[in-house]
């Protein structure tokens, strides 16, 4: 008995194979696009682990104002933790090469192979004389090739023999870094304040006087995921312990300054004493120059160390936002799609048991139970479910994820990917898919397989024909046409068809409006509004600290001279913010203090993040942007803890909260500034605008030859930079939209089929009365568009909370997307769904054509 049910199900398979084929299509569009969204984020962790591997990629950089002696160096190799620690040496210049001139980040090479942050040679080999160098594979591009000189100058009063050996050298090789992951090469203060390439010349050609860098790598990181818990747990005791070596160290080393200034003045006292006949030195203790000189020498500031770990490095950290985020859109979607594939199931099954009542009840009369009988339906499921499972993994490990790795390469350094076959992922798609098919198929045969043989083996009755609620609305139902009226008592009189088509119609609406608001929310409107009404100063400034008078007055002088339209002083602070009573960990802010509130509207737009008015500093709280709000779970009267290290804390009043889109910001008028901390704010950076006429170069250029700037950032380079960083993101919500649309055109198709097949007799009947081709077409595909429209409403109202459900997973760090989708996307929406709904008429058209009207009016007997 079990035999022929198992044949008879695979006879089911060829005789019904269109039917087959859409559940099919169906999971493997739901697996492809589960596993392969699922498989991105850890591809992309894969790739990066093993690019990191390959090239000893450092877990912790430490930087020194007065740079790094041997003592340094062997105190942090001896820290517990540390595996290896090796210095290196930087200096900032000019790359001249033919016309070309533009400022360069020269680094060391480590003698030995297997360095910290080993090179990946593109193209060439390392240097092996002394006027040879390598060159950034980015840098290449648009600059030198292998084979040419480049010339290097310091373009300050110092020379650039005091920083190297020799100045010009030849090109022998093109490589890439893993500190630099994106093309983003970093800020300078020379030129215009923006680095354009990266140079590696061997150590042996330094002649710095201490190191600059020193990278370390920690015990017991290999073979572990640096994206892993297990890797934050191992790296977290290593940078208290070095912060802890930093602490000592700087104190030793300002004793060693002092002793070293003090032997300095020691010898000058003796040396004046002798130029001037003095017999004891010691009597020059009490002159004015001594002294002044004494007291600067107790009043030595300690040097200062800086530990940064992976986080801090730009490149690294947007790597890992892209892939948290995509982690967080792979979260919901593609549930939604298997969604989606239960009711083309339901839908399909249904139909399928409903056609086969006859047979299933003689099989009951013939005496196989309704297990058996199930069985046959549930195999013939299944066998969809598996072999549309292993189609989607093939298209979702293999495909998609190298689609989008491609796509992301665009912005990040690093080696091919290998696409990996994630056995968890698999099993989890087949589990949804198996699980999703016959749950479907079984709810299908519940209620048939309860009814007597004799029952089944009768056709059913059609549904009763009632008056529907149009046909008392007079003035509208006795203007329609006869095949109209038949086209709206059909829509109501088959109730399971009608709202099954529009859920399926509203579900694939609702996902491309989601994946086109996504595109809205993500790689449009952020920009347009972030660096467009909000943030509205065209160039910001970086101030030295301690600026003297003399340096005021010249930066005075310049600006008034650069044809700036205005500018505006600002006090600008990393700090760390926490709710008052909040134990999670604080999140770093700026915090920001203009020396004109007034004016800050022309420079900074405050305004609030729901009603859109305007929001004004004041003398009793702060304003803070709405997503460091919505971490901190605050709101407007709330108080918060603002931290500028360890011992300074501030409780301050919320007063409002601003809208923004990236990083998190605290504001300050001056007066409340000085309330809580009891000093005034010094301003340490000028935000201007520019004057159209003015170029950006020359501008960028004069400044930073200006005493006491130390760096010129124009907020059109942080905006190219954004959307260089959401082009990754872009390509992702473009296979999304694509997935969506292939999606809906499967189900529109399945669902149109059904309807017709569910029909033959009807059809055939009025065919049989003298409706021509074009009639009969227009009697189907007219409730087709109707059923399209009805769906749409309800699909454009979920796509909206599907869209905002999506964005609140994908956010990231101090990243805030855009909660709005724009007019065109539901336009483009409702039109794609006519489109498909269309196209699937279009081609049942042949179909309709060919019913074959005495077969179809044939007795069911």
């Amino acid at each position: 008995m079990g035999n022929t049910i198992i044949k008879n199900a695979f006879k089911e398979v060829r005789s019904s194979f269109s039917r087959f084929l859409a559940i099919l299509l169906v999971i493997m569009i739901g697996s492809a696009f589960y596993t392969g969204l699922k498989s991105v984020g850890p591809d992309l962790e894969a790739s990066a682990d093993r690019y990191f591997e390959a090239t000893h990629f450092m877990d912790f950089r430490l930087l020194s104002s007065i740079g790094f002696n041997d003592a340094d160096l062997a105190a942090v190799r001896n820290s517990s933790g540390v595996e290896d620690a090796q210095p290196i040496y930087t200096i900032d210049a000019f790359l001249s090469y033919g016309q070309q001139t533009n400022v360069a980040h020269v680094i060391s090479i480590p003698d030995s192979t297997g360095a910290i942050n080993d090179l990946h040679l593109v193209e060439g080999r390392l240097p092996q004389q002394s006027n040879e160098c390598i060159i950034d594979k980015q840098r290449s591009e648009a600059g030198p090739k292998i084979g040419d000189t480049i010339t290097l100058s310091s373009g300050t009063e110092t020379p650039i023999n005091t920083s190297l050996s020799q100045t010009v050298y030849h090109v022998v090789g093109l490589a890439e870094s893993p500190s630099y992951l994106t093309k983003d090469r970093g800020i300078t203060k020379l030129g215009t304040g923006k680095i354009n390439g990266l140079v590696f010349l061997p150590a042996a050609n330094f002649t710095l006087p201490a190191y600059t860098e020193i990278l370390v790598t920690a015990a017991g990181t290999s073979g572990i995921s640096t994206f892993s818990e297990e890797y934050i747990e191992i790296t977290t005791p290593l940078e208290e312990s070095l912060n802890t070596v930093a602490s000592q160290r700087v104190e030793i080393r300002q004793q060693e300054l002092k002793a070293d200034a003090e032997a300095q003045l020691a010898a000058q006292k003796t040396a004046f004493a002798a130029a001037n006949g003095i017999a004891d030195p010691s009597l020059l203790d009490s002159s004015p120059e001594f002294l002044e000189a004494q007291k600067s020498i107790n009043e030595l500031a300690a040097p200062q160390w800086h530990v940064l770990n992976r986080e801090s490095n730009s490149g690294y950290l947007d790597y890992q936002n892209t892939i948290e985020s995509t982690n967080g859109i792979a979260s919901i979607l593609p549930l939604f799609f298997f969604g989606i594939a239960t009711l083309v199931c339901l839908t399909t099954m249904t139909r399928m048991v409903e056609e086969q009542r006859t047979q299933i009840g003689t099989l009951k009369a013939l005496g196989y139970s309704n297990a058996a009988i199930a069985f046959k339906y549930l195999l013939y499921a299944v066998t969809a479910s598996i072999s549309g499972s292993i189609l989607g993994w093939a298209i979702g490990f293999m495909l998609i994820p190298q689609v989008i790795f491609n796509a992301y390469r665009v912005l990040y350094t690093l080696p091919e990917m290998t696409p990996a076959f994630h056995v968890s992922i698999a099993a989890l798609s087949a589990l949804f898919a198996i699980t999703v098919t016959t749950v479907a198929t079984f709810l299908s045969c519940l209620t048939i397989l309860r009814s007597a043989p004799a029952e089944l083996m009768l056709p059913s009755a059609p549904p009763p024909g009632k008056r529907i609620f149009l046909e008392n609305v007079d003035f509208i139902w006795k203007k329609l046409q006869f095949s109209q009226k038949i086209t709206f008592r059909n829509l109501f009189r088959y109730k399971k068809r009608f709202w099954m088509t529009v859920l399926g119609v509203a579900c694939c609406t609702a996902m491309l409006v989601a994946g086109l608001g996504l595109r809205d929310s993500i790689a449009t409107q952020v920009a347009e509004k972030q660096f467009g009404d909000i943030m509205r100063y065209d160039v910001s400034l970086q101030l030295k600290e301690n600026l003297t008078m003399e340096q005021k007055s010249a930066l005075v002088t310049t600006l008034a001279n650069t044809n700036l339209s205005t500018y505006l002083d600002n006090t600008v602070n990393n700090i760390s913010v926490q709710g008052s009573t909040d134990n999670s960990d604080p999140i770093d802010s700026l915090l920001m203090v203009p020396a004109d509130p007034a004016a800050l509207s022309n420079y900074f737009m405050l305004r609030s993040y729901d009603t859109g008015e305007p929001l004004v500093l004041s003398d009793h709280g702060v304003i803070l942007t709405q997503k460091l709000a919505k971490n901190l779970d605050v709101t407007t009267g709330d108080t918060i803890v603002i931290k500028e290290d360890e011992t300074t804390t501030q409780l301050v009043l919320v007063e409002g909260i601003a809208e923004n889109y990236l990083q998190h910001y605290v504001f300050l008028s001056p007066s409340y500034y000085q309330t809580i901390y009891g000093e005034l704010p010094q301003p340490n950076q000028v935000l201007g605008l520019l004057d159209s006429t003015l170029s950006q170069e020359d501008l960028a250029a004069t400044l930073m030859a200006t005493a006491g700037v130390s760096a010129v950032r124009f907020t059109s380079d942080n905006e190219q930079d954004f959307q260089n960083t959401l082009g990754s993101i872009n390509y992702l919500i473009w296979v999304i939209i694509i997935a969506a649309a292939l999606l809906a055109l499967v189900v529109q198709y399945t669902l149109t089929t059904i309807n017709i097949s569910e029909r033959f007799r009807e059809i055939a009947t009025i065919k049989v009365l003298g409706f021509y081709d074009r009639e009969v077409s227009a009697y189907i595909t007219r409730e087709s568009y109707l059923l399209t429209l009805f769906g749409i409403l309800p699909g454009l109202i979920g796509g909206i909370f599907l869209h905002g459900y999506i964005l609140d997973a994908a956010e990231v760090g101090n990243v805030m997307y855009v909660e709005s989708i724009l007019a065109q996307s539901f336009i483009l929406s409702i039109l794609l769904t006519f489109m498909f709904t269309w196209l699937v008429n279009l081609i049942m058209i042949g179909t309709l054509k060919k019913i074959n009207m005495v077969e179809a009016l044939k007795s069911n007997e």
